[in-house]
């Protein structure tokens, strides 16, 4: 399932996961994608949830781990048949060509 762009609160980052704040409690195991662009060094990241905690009434801590990294460079090192056709390199693709 496809949701909508939302801007959460990141509490915590790290070359393995991320931790976020939202409004409201997310499913275990559920995934989205972060874009991170930086010239040369854009990156989509796919995140997989591992924990959901309450922390206030409207308020809940996620942690969530780096499934998959897809760096800009992934791209560009390899040809157009080279880059394997999953969902996710077609997303990447779309994301990261305004800097390709």
């Amino acid at each position: 399932m496809v949701g909508e762009l939302e801007r959460v609160e990141c509490s915590d980052i790290s070359p393995s996961g991320i931790g976020l704040r939202l409004p409201r409690p997310v499913s275990m195991g559920s995934q989205f994608i972060v874009a991170l662009r930086r010239g040369a060094n854009s990156a989509i990241i796919l995140y997989t949830v591992r924990h959901v905690r309450r922390i206030e009434p409207e308020r809940y801590e996620v942690g969530c781990e780096a499934t998959t990294i897809l760096r800009q460079r992934d791209f560009r090192e390899g040809t157009a048949s080279d880059v394997p056709k999953t969902p996710l390199h077609s997303v990447a693709r779309t994301l990261l060509s305004a800097t390709l």
